[in-house]
């Protein structure tokens, strides 16, 4: 035999299961406002402690160099340091000038690793440029005269003469299993 319970109290439960759902979500939304309260504060802490820190060591570096006034050697830089520091820093519209013809010089198949300007003013004493890269030739084209003829677009081009009046290629290295040909130009 089966028997039917009849609770007569369904409405009364159900609407103290709405009242605890209500009373839980009321309790996740606090929760996620101070949540959301506290990291923002922590995250001003935070800015704070690193602002008080950065200013701390400003002012060590303003009271050291307090210290060092009287101590510090005058540069005496000669006539020719002069002119040379004058030359370079009125040359900047040139370097971007060559830059930019760089960009629109150099064909898809040349990849770029480093561009180093003034690579060894020591010896030379002028303004340099250093380029060294990786040139994939096309399928029909040989490997060294791809490279040959990168140099030559570089050295007759306008731009890139007005600057550096000698463009040459300083190496060159190829590996078998690659058909790449890796390349170091010097611009003076």
């Amino acid at each position: 035999m089966v028997q039917f319970t009849i609770n007569f109290r369904r409405e009364v439960y159900q609407r103290q299961q709405a009242r605890a759902r209500a009373r839980v979500i009321l309790i996740g939304v606090w929760v996620a406002y101070f949540g959301v309260m506290g990291l923002v504060l922590g995250l001003y802490g935070l800015n704070a402690a690193t602002y008080a820190r950065r200013t701390e060591q400003l002012e060590r570096q303003a009271k050291r160099a307090e210290q060092l006034k009287g101590t510090a050697v005058d540069w005496a830089l000669s006539s020719d340091d002069i002119n040379a520091i004058t030359q370079r820093a009125s040359s900047l519209s040139l370097h971007r000038s060559v830059l930019t013809r760089l960009g629109q010089l150099l064909p898809a198949n040349v990849r770029l690793a480093s561009l180093a300007w003034n690579a060894d003013i020591s010896g030379s004493g002028g303004l340099k440029l250093v380029l060294t890269g990786a040139l994939r030739p096309e399928a029909a084209q040989e490997r060294m005269s791809a490279v040959v003829g990168l140099v030559s677009t570089l050295s007759a081009d306008s731009i890139v003469h007005q600057a550096f009046k000698n463009v040459k290629l300083a190496s060159t290295n190829s590996t078998e299993g690659t058909n790449a040909v890796e390349f170091v130009i010097e611009c003076q």
